[in-house]
């Protein structure tokens, strides 16, 4: 029973699914049916368009033209003109690929004759060269053997004007002597060839230190014209940006903010003494040094940071031709006595007898100028005169001064509006200034990384020459063999020589 009844929900099941299949063909061929009607319907309504359109030309041209002679002869001149349009484009397409296969085939002779003319030239050094190379080491190898014939020849002259008794020369304090003057030879030959060893490696050594310098001269040279390059390009393009942003309006709140300020600190009604850190600031000699410095350091195109990186190497105290030479090596050259005024002004903020600066010093002075006198690498400075004892505005690129009594608005406008480009610009410097220490740092590692490879090439040559030393060992065995029954011929003849001339003279 109860297998018949799921026999018979599984029909059921089966005819509902067949169901639901045919209803969704019975659709879809519905649909199809219905989207074939619109589509013929669609092309029938096109169709009609175009007719229409067709005949409305046809009435507008017949309304045109007085007869069909003229119509056929403007029709003919319109398919001239469409013609000639046709021909014009296809030979100015032909004439334009000529024009770029023939710069195509100029470029690839130009690299061709250029690789050419490298493949000869270093060919022609390489040749000259090695065969300077082949030259030398001849006359190395000469000298020193006619070095060593000579002094053979020598100690024998010597040995034989002493023992002149044929019959002492067989006894053995006579080979002692000739056992002791071979020695002697071979050791002077031995000094001899180490002192030359150590001349020639002497040589290579000064000659190597002179290329790598020369070298890391000329790396370093080309690095700072490119980025000097690029550093006007950023500059450029800072100046741009402050123009248009000196039409916004961030630009007038902030300007107008910094002149408010201006006015409170030259105002007598609102000015305030409960700010001691000001008022020290902006009269002390040693802040207003730094910050004539900064300004000096803002014209010139110099970040303060790069300064400070110089300075951190020294050791604290800072003199002051330590001092002077990090500024040249930053860019900054100024003249003697005017550095003068400014060191000696910097030295006076630790009061002591010696002219010197201290590191930690100088940051102090750093963030004293950039709070209370004038925001870091701008041009107008406020602080007070040591001589007049009144607050003035100092425009340090021009040396124009302001007193307080005199300062008037435009004044103010014209100060605030100048800093704020000046510090847009410092900041504009700063990210080109990182940016450049980390190429230069890049650019050292790469370096480096050459190096230690062509180094660990030259190990694996060795290596290599080690295994195969043998052959080496070989060849020199050969060339001293041949060495040998050179000397031996050149002593025999010597003794020939000598025992005719004794013959003659008895």
């Amino acid at each position: 029973m109860l297998a018949m009844r799921a026999n018979a929900w599984r029909k059921k099941e089966v005819f509902s699914a067949w169901l639901l299949v045919a209803r969704r063909i019975r659709l879809s061929r519905r649909f199809t049916h219905i989207s074939h009607l619109q589509y013929c319907s669609s092309r029938e309504r096109m169709s009609l368009r175009k007719l229409f359109k067709n005949m409305r030309n046809m009435k507008k041209i017949k309304r045109c033209y007085t007869s069909d002679d003229e119509k056929n002869i403007r029709a003919g001149l319109g398919h001239l003109r469409i013609w000639f349009t046709k021909v014009w484009v296809r030979k100015a397409f032909l004439t334009w690929e000529s024009y770029y296969m023939l710069q195509k085939n100029l470029e690839l002779a130009k690299r061709w004759n250029e690789k050419r003319v490298i493949k000869r030239v270093f060919r022609g050094f390489n040749g000259y060269a090695m065969s300077e190379i082949k030259s030398r080491r001849a006359i190395r190898s000469a000298s020193i053997q006619q070095r060593m014939i000579a002094q053979y020849i020598r100690d024998i002259d010597s040995s034989s004007d002493k023992n002149t008794d044929v019959d002492a020369r067989g006894t053995s304090l006579a080979k002692q002597k000739r056992a002791q003057q071979y020695d002697e030879a071979r050791r002077r030959k031995s000094n001899l060839q180490k002192e030359l060893d150590a001349d020639i490696l002497s040589q290579q050594r000064a000659q190597r230190r002179q290329r790598v310098e020369s070298e890391r001269r000329e790396r370093e040279e080309k690095f700072k014209l490119n980025w000097a390059k690029k550093k006007s390009e950023v500059e450029s393009a800072c100046l741009e940006q402050c123009k248009s942003w000196m039409l916004s309006s961030d630009f007038k709140n902030q300007s107008q903010k910094k002149q408010r300020e201006v006015q409170q600190y030259l105002s007598i009604t609102q000015a305030s003494a409960m700010n001691t850190d000001r008022e020290n600031s902006i009269t002390s000699l040693a802040a207003i040094n730094y910050s004539i410095l900064d300004a000096k350091m803002a014209h010139a195109g110099i970040v303060p940071d790069d300064l400070f990186r110089s300075l951190e190497k020294m050791k604290s105290p800072i003199n002051a031709v330590p001092f002077q030479s990090a500024l040249v090596s930053c860019g900054l050259i100024l003249d003697p006595s005017e550095f003068e005024s400014i060191f000696n002004g910097l030295a006076q903020y630790k009061k002591s007898k010696e002219v010197s600066v201290d590191f930690s010093d100088l940051h102090v002075l750093r963030r004293l100028a950039d709070t209370y006198i004038g925001q870091e690498g701008t041009r107008w400075k406020l602080y007070v005169s040591p001589i007049h004892q009144q607050q003035l505005l100092h425009n340090i690129f021009t040396g124009k001064k302001i007193f307080e009594k005199n300062v008037k608005k435009k004044n103010i406008r014209q100060m605030v509006s100048e800093n704020l480009q000046d510090y847009e610009l410092l900041k504009a410097r700063r990210k080109h200034s990182e940016k450049q220490r980390q190429a230069h740092r890049t650019m050292i590692e790469h370096h480096a990384a050459m190096s230690i490879q062509s180094m660990y090439f030259q190990w694996r040559g060795r290596q290599r020459i080690q295994k195969r030393l043998w052959i080496i060992e070989r060849k020199k065995m050969f060339q001293t063999r041949a060495k040998q029954a050179g000397a031996a011929m050149l002593i025999q003849r010597y003794f020939r020589s000598r025992r005719g001339s004794g013959y003659d003279k008895a």
